[in-house]
C-alpha cells in the first residue's frame, strides 16, 4: 500500500512538468515546472534540461548553455 502512494506521488509530480522540447528545441531546455513560492511571492519557474549519457558526460548545445547562463538559479540539468 505505501509503495502505491509513493508511485502516485511520483506520477503526480511528473504530470506537473510541461514538456516544451516536444514543440521546439529553441527553448534551450526540455521541461518547465512552476515551483510554489513563499507566501506573498509569485511562483518561480524551474527550467529542466534532461540528459542521458552512458559515459556520464554532460553535452549541451550552445543554446542550452546560453539559456543556463541567462536563467542561472532557475535552470537545472538531470
Amino acid at each position: 500500500m505505501a509503495q502505491d502512494v509513493e508511485d502516485d506521488d511520483r506520477v503526480e509530480a511528473l504530470v506537473a512538468f510541461l514538456h516544451v522540447a516536444k514543440k521546439s528545441d529553441e527553448f534551450g531546455f526540455d521541461m518547465l515546472r512552476w515551483l510554489p513560492a513563499a507566501p506573498g511571492e509569485p511562483p518561480r519557474p524551474l527550467l529542466l534540461e534532461v540528459k542521458n549519457s552512458r559515459d556520464r558526460r554532460l553535452n549541451v548545445s550552445a543554446n542550452e548553455w546560453r539559456t543556463a547562463e541567462r536563467e542561472r538559479g532557475d535552470y537545472a540539468t538531470h
